[in-house]
């Protein structure tokens, strides 16, 4: 029978590895470093080529830029213009905040022939009433990076306990990610028995101690041990130096972006609104591009080219209008006067036409065949392109898609009498869009939403409440008229 020595001398015991649990939490933690350094390295190493960080600080772009992200801008050539749909920063105006000048960051969403631009935040329902000038410019967006400027944000807004728990948790991860290397280091230089094995016994030359695994691997450690000189512990001091590089590269980053030098953009909001973040590096962010824009309409809940009137009759009440009321070259009757063939108002009818052009040339998703309609209809592009169209009563279905728009186009536009158009599964009214190639009319008693517009006129009968507005463009001297009695209309918020 064949037999083997076993009174070979134990070896010191080895340093325990580190467990399956602490190897995954650092590979988690490993990951999260090198992300957050990744991130970081994006939105700081533009500045090399000249361009400039700015951490958003409110919600006025959302959902495409969310508050604490930071936006990579560079400086707008002189020969460069801006185009339709990219994001700016730019200076407000007279706004101030802490006493320094307000930069604003919106999107670009109409140019006019004077030079100027408007501006619109993609929450808002409702562009930016005053014009952008070139020269308030400061940036074009080029570059965003989502989430990297929170520590930044955290730090100015006073937001003390998640920025301790953001400095607590990567503080933590340095931590484990510097243990497991640390250990796995000593493991290394672990002295181990260099004491040669004991021969095998010539009666059993079958199987020797030199033989089993454990055995070569105590010769192959000794090997390596009498390779090092006495004292030296090069595996440690390369765990230490590594663990010392790793931590001062952490704690560069955490204390980058708790102080980021880059500015600070207010995603201002012109209005009241709802309220996803992307990665992105074309030129333009990720909007929603379906979603028309009123422009510098917006702000009108009234607008005509050639009269604007409100039939009140003897004893009874007038119409409310909450938003203003202009013509662009004509009169105004039985309402203020204060925007009648006013600079604003001209402004506002100028982007009206734009938008009348944009409703247009959408391309079409349903054409209607059936006269009214009525039901419960998705969002889409509808043309009804061989008559009148009739509207009855409707439901206007979102799906649960707040930027869910819906354009309904044909030749002349009318409801049913005392009709309801209401909206659901997330619906806003300021994207819900009548486009009339002549004229428009809203029956009375009825309760309807969305912008009305028409090249001709829109008729509000007795009654009626409308959540939206009327734009009425005239295509001569005389048409472009907007009619109501006793209603009720207020601009979408």
């Amino acid at each position: 029978m064949i037999t083997a020595r076993t009174d070979i001398s134990a070896s010191p015991a080895r340093q325990s590895s580190p467990g399956w649990g602490l190897v995954l939490l650092a590979a988690a933690a490993k990951a999260y470093l090198v992300l957050l350094c990744t991130l970081a390295g994006i939105a700081l190493l533009p500045g090399l080529f000249g361009w400039h960080g700015t951490v958003v600080q409110t919600g006025s772009m959302q959902p495409n830029i969310a508050p604490g992200d930071v936006v990579v801008l560079s400086k707008p050539g002189e020969q460069d213009p801006v185009l339709l749909n990219k994001v700016v920063q730019f200076r407000a105006g007279n706004a101030t905040r802490a006493g320094q000048q307000m930069l604003i960051l919106h999107r670009v969403t109409a140019a006019h022939g004077d030079g100027t631009y408007t501006t619109t935040g993609d929450a808002n329902p409702n562009s930016d009433l005053d014009p952008l000038h070139p020269e308030q410019i400061t940036g074009v967006g080029r570059l965003l990076v989502p989430h990297v400027g929170l520590p930044s944000l955290w730090w100015n807004n006073g937001n003390y306990l998640p920025l301790g728990l953001w400095l607590a948790g990567t503080l933590l991860a340095l931590i484990t990610v510097a243990r497991v290397r640390l250990q796995d280091a000593e493991d290394n230089a672990a002295p181990v028995d260099t004491t040669d094995p004991p021969k095998s016994s010539p009666q059993h030359d079958g199987l020797s101690c030199t033989g089993t695994p454990t055995a070569r691997k105590q010769q192959s450690r000794a090997a390596r041990h009498k390779e090092r000189r006495p004292g030296s512990v090069p595996a440690l001091s390369g765990g230490v130096a590594r663990r010392t590089v790793l931590g001062l590269a952490g704690m560069t980053v955490v204390t980058g972006l708790a102080a980021y030098p880059g500015t600070r953009s207010s995603a201002a909001f012109t209005a009241s609104t709802g309220t996803g973040t992307s990665f992105a590096t074309a030129s333009t962010f990720p909007s929603s591009p379906s979603v028309p824009s009123p422009g510098r309409a917006g702000a009108f809940a009234l607008l005509a080219r050639f009269r604007v009137e409100d039939k009140v009759q003897s004893g009874k009440t007038a119409s409310s209008v909450t938003g203003l009321i202009g013509t662009s070259a004509g009169t105004i009757l039985n309402y203020p006067l204060t925007d009648q063939n006013s600079a604003r108002a001209m402004d506002a009818m100028t982007d009206a036409n734009a938008l009348y052009q944009d409703l247009r040339a959408r391309a079409v998703t349903t054409t209607l065949t059936v006269s009214p309609l009525s039901g419960t209809i998705a969002p889409g592009v509808y043309s009804y392109p061989t008559n009148d169209l009739i509207v009855g009563t409707l439901i206007l279905d979102a799906k649960g898609d707040p930027n869910a728009v819906f354009i309904i186009r044909a030749r002349s536009i009318a409801t049913a009498a005392g009709v309801t158009i209401s909206l659901t599964g997330g619906a806003k009214p300021s994207n819900v869009y009548w486009c009339a190639d002549n004229n428009a009319k809203i029956v009375a008693n009825s309760q309807v939403v969305g912008t009305w517009i028409a090249t001709h006129s829109v008729i509000l009968e007795d009654s009626v409440r409308l959540t939206g507005r009327a734009l009425a463009l005239g295509t001569d001297a005389l048409s472009g008229t907007i009619t109501t009695s006793k209603d009720t209309i207020a601009i979408p918020t």
